[in-house]
């Protein structure tokens, strides 16, 4: 069976909406660390940048994930940036199996552009951001994750199935039919 399972990857690659199915199905809790954040702050994840910049977020950030330390049955949606700690990196790894989800660079910037709760691409040229940070975080990603998968092409149902199937076998786990939930 599978404890937790942290999803980490760069902004657009479907975290949280596949976080959500995931914990659905496996009957886990599902948490989103920047919704953590925002509720203890009481505010916004662009209010937090505005007034205490990137660092302030940053701080917070890995402040809640301490808090996670010892929880059970959690699926949680990390933000893009949190692997740039190596703290944070190190917490992921203890709280449980760390996937990396990614897609196709464009099919990313095309997913992050469409929300309008992206602080680091209000910026005067966002699409050159986008593809520098990316390119920044892939190997941190990738030195990361016990397990990366690509979800280019990939309907979130698709997904959270490939998800699951590659984790369980990953754990040791013998596969069940994930097509009927057993």
């Amino acid at each position: 069976m599978i404890s937790n399972i942290i999803l980490i990857g760069f902004m657009g690659c479907g975290k949280s909406s596949i976080g959500r199915r995931i914990a659905l199905r496996l009957g886990h809790k599902f948490l989103d660390s920047d919704e953590l954040i925002a509720a203890r702050a009481e505010h916004s994840i662009s209010d937090i940048f505005a007034t205490e910049g990137e660092d302030g977020f940053r701080k917070r950030e890995t402040e809640e994930l301490q808090s996670l330390a010892g929880s059970s049955k959690i699926i949680l949606a990390t933000g893009g940036g949190a692997v740039l700690n190596p703290l944070n990196r190190d917490l992921f790894r203890q709280l449980g199996l760390v996937i990396w989800l990614h897609a196709e660079p464009e099919t990313l910037f095309e997913r992050a552009s469409r929300s309008r709760k992206r602080p680091l691409l209000e910026v005067e040229n966002p699409r050159s951001t986008f593809f520098n940070l990316l390119e920044s975080r892939i190997p941190l990603y990738a030195g990361t994750a016990d397990l990366k998968i690509d979800a280019t092409g990939l309907s979130h149902e698709q997904t959270v199935e490939k998800v699951i199937k590659e984790a369980l076998l990953l754990n040791g786990s013998p596969p069940k039919n994930i097509e009927q939930g057993d």
